[in-house]
């Protein structure tokens, strides 16, 4: 049987403000083409975890690789495999939704052709080609989003990044992302997905592990998913209460 491909890879990562710890040599590998639950409590480092594996923030130890790329060492290589969509959105919202795809696009080197089939498809899947010459500055906090949701899925990446996409979201935009999160699984692509909605989490997820008090949890799979007397909620509380 040939190995999975790697898109995600974790090993021993370190992290702390000042004297406190945050994450303390955590590792974990995310396959292509699954859906990866990473959740735990609030302010227990889950978009620490996913500020370091985007560069946004530096990590004080460890190794973070997307599609075989270090992210220090190979930083542009690095970005240009992974999309990222987090519970704020952000644009520049003094141009309008078509300008700034567009801009998005550019800096990943999407060919015209390409930019314009996928832009036409999700400008229509998200309910936006009425509005595409709109400024953003101008949209409601949904259509924001949305906007967001597209620019991190315009150069079809490796590697979705999603850090409570969920919030805020009313139910029709909640079901139009997870079908998209399902859509972008099914061609052959990853996920990393951060959320406090259990429910949705059990449902879209092929493997989940819980950030606990800067230690991981071992990696839940569709083994324990299918067991009738297994719940992810009875899990982390579980967990939660060996804690204290």
């Amino acid at each position: 049987m040939a190995e999975k491909e790697i898109v995600l890879e974790i090993n021993n990562l370190h992290k702390s403000y000042g004297n406190t710890l945050i994450l303390d040599n955590i590792s974990l590998k995310v396959y292509k083409g699954e859906v990866f639950g990473f959740i735990g409590s609030n302010g227990i480092g889950k978009s620490t975890t996913i500020k370091c594996i985007s560069s946004i923030i530096p990590f004080d130890g460890g190794e973070i690789k997307i599609a075989n790329h270090d992210i220090k060492k190979e930083e542009r290589k690095a970005k240009f495999n992974f999309g990222l969509t987090n519970d704020e959105s952000s644009s520049y919202t003094l141009m309008s939704a078509k300008e700034y795809l567009s801009f998005i696009a550019s800096i990943f080197k999407v060919k015209k052709g390409v930019f314009t089939e996928r832009y036409n498809y999700y400008m229509n899947e998200f309910d936006l080609k009425k509005d595409e010459n709109k400024l953003i500055k101008d949209y409601s906090r949904g259509m924001k989003q949305k906007v967001s949701i597209i620019a991190a899925l315009i150069h079809e990446p490796k590697l979705w990044i999603l850090d409570e996409p969920l919030v805020g979201l009313d139910i029709n935009m909640a079901d139009l992302l997870i079908k998209e999160i399902i859509n972008f699984k099914n061609r052959g692509n990853s996920v990393f997905l951060t959320s406090h909605n259990i429910d949705v989490v059990e449902k879209i997820c092929d493997r989940v592990v819980f950030l606990n008090h800067t230690k991981l949890s071992r990696v839940y799979d569709s083994n324990d998913f299918s067991n009738p007397s297994f719940s992810l909620i009875d899990e982390f509380r579980r967990l939660n209460d060996l804690s204290k």
